[in-house]
């Protein structure tokens, strides 16, 4: 299952909010304003450009936002057991390293979540397994396992 990055419409709205205001700068007949408007709207179109908040999946319309999650290698097992949903332990998210965890959710879609765990070898991330789906029990359990 493959994740691509989308513009939200949060990013189309700060996009063109940024880029109209520039060119009613640009418009409004003042010098001064007139290079405040050109940056404005050079950067409204970079903006246009680049930003993209929200990952979509195959098979799924919604969008989702993207958490990130550390644990230790160790946990490696326990985190992948309860993602396959074989237990309803979760430790807890450390923060020491060697295990990446991107938790994706969207409160209203379903499925609730996906999540890809990663391992850190040879001085990168490398892919443990597929994307997982998630209920939405899973979702919370991880996003509160980090706080």
């Amino acid at each position: 299952m493959t994740v691509t990055k989308k513009r939200s419409v949060k990013d189309w709205i700060i996009s063109l909010v940024v880029l109209v205001a520039g060119i009613a700068l640009m418009c409004s007949g003042s010098s001064d304003l007139l290079v405040l408007g050109a940056f404005l709207t050079v950067v409204g179109i970079i903006l246009l450009l680049v930003l993209k908040s929200s990952y979509h999946f195959e098979g799924a319309s919604a969008g989702y936002k993207r958490h990130t999650l550390e644990y230790s290698a160790a946990l490696k097992q326990d985190v992948t057991d309860f993602l396959n949903g074989k237990t309803n332990r979760l430790p807890k998210a450390e923060g020491t390293g060697g295990l990446l965890v991107y938790v994706y959710e969207n409160p209203s879609a379903d499925p609730a979540g996906f999540a890809q765990v990663f391992e850190f070898s040879q001085y990168e991330y490398k892919p443990v397994g597929d994307v997982y789906k998630l209920e939405r029990h899973q979702v919370d359990s991880l996003l509160h396992s980090a706080s």
